[in-house]
């Protein structure tokens, strides 16, 4: 790898088939895809043996089935000269990820979407959001931050993006919108942590008339 490549280390889980990879979550396929635009990407990951959907149009990708070969593919890096690391959220195989990159005084990128804390308090309750503060507290302040809202960090330094999956094809064949009442769509995994169940209790409990659509 030159010095303009990047390692992107994730949690997401992803399948091995012959010399294609696959994954569920569509961040993990388009965020390495999309970078690889400007730079060679070398992607870590988890290994699943379960089938995913999604492909990855990546060469460079490597899975580990468990921590410890997960971590053995973040030191074999270390081979290589000048090469940047991408963590993408904090979770238990990032922060081990990043606890060794920052020993080794790695340059160290850290990508955060959502809130962390609000998604294990509300997987893991109260407990949950003190062991993500924890991971949080010591791995940020020696980071760089990408955040996608000023609200999932307290840091005076940090960079600001705005991460859309709206490609042309969304502004294709407009149709006229039918104003009769207000339809809301809702585009991801139903998961506890990701507030739609919250969202659907409020949502029965409207007056007004609104039709709501899932897509998971």
């Amino acid at each position: 790898m030159s010095i303009n490549n990047l390692a992107i280390v994730e949690n997401e889980k992803i399948f091995q088939e012959k010399n294609k990879f696959y994954c569920d979550n569509i961040d993990a396929k388009s965020i390495p895809e999309g970078i690889n635009n400007f730079r060679k990407i070398y992607l870590i990951a988890r290994k699943s043996k379960v089938k995913r959907v999604q492909q990855i149009n990546l060469s460079q990708v490597k899975i580990g089935s468990n921590i410890f070969l997960f971590l053995n593919l973040i030191l074999k890096t270390f081979s290589e000269k000048n090469i940047n690391y991408l963590l993408i959220s904090i979770n238990p195989y990032t922060f081990l990820s990043a606890l060794i990159l920052l020993l080794f005084k790695k340059k160290v990128f850290i990508y955060l979407r959502s809130s962390g804390h609000e998604e294990y308090k509300a997987k893991y309750g109260l407990f949950g959001k003190l062991i993500y503060h924890t991971m949080y507290l010591l791995v940020t302040p020696w980071s760089n931050l990408i955040v996608c809202h000023e609200r999932l960090t307290k840091k005076k330094d940090y960079h600001l993006v705005f991460p859309s999956q709206l490609g042309n094809k969304w502004f294709e064949n407009l149709k006229q919108v039918t104003l009769d009442k207000v339809r809301l769509l809702y585009v991801g995994r139903m998961r506890v942590e990701k507030g739609i169940f919250d969202f659907l209790k409020m949502f029965n409990k409207l007056s007004m008339n609104a039709e709501l659509s899932i897509v998971s």
